[in-house]
């Protein structure tokens, strides 16, 4: 699998965070499972997910998020 661009999880977090696309996106299927079940208090944390990934240099996003997921991080 391509590693996954910060640049879509950043677009995805602003459209669709609400939804929990971004953590689709990037593999994380629980929490994406989470936010799309909790959709008011998703729709605030889904900005503030935008703003973590801005925030990261690339060598650290990719460490936290590019990553396949184990067991006890999902």
């Amino acid at each position: 699998m391509a590693r996954p661009s910060r640049a879509i999880a950043v677009v995805l977090a602003l459209l669709f965070g609400w939804a929990g696309a971004q953590w689709f996106y990037l593999g994380r299927r629980r929490r994406g499972i989470v936010y799309a079940c909790t959709l008011p208090i998703a729709m605030l944390l889904s900005y503030v997910d935008a703003l973590r990934f801005l925030w990261v240099d690339r060598a650290e996003f990719e460490t936290r998020w590019s990553t396949p997921p184990s067991a006890d991080r999902a």
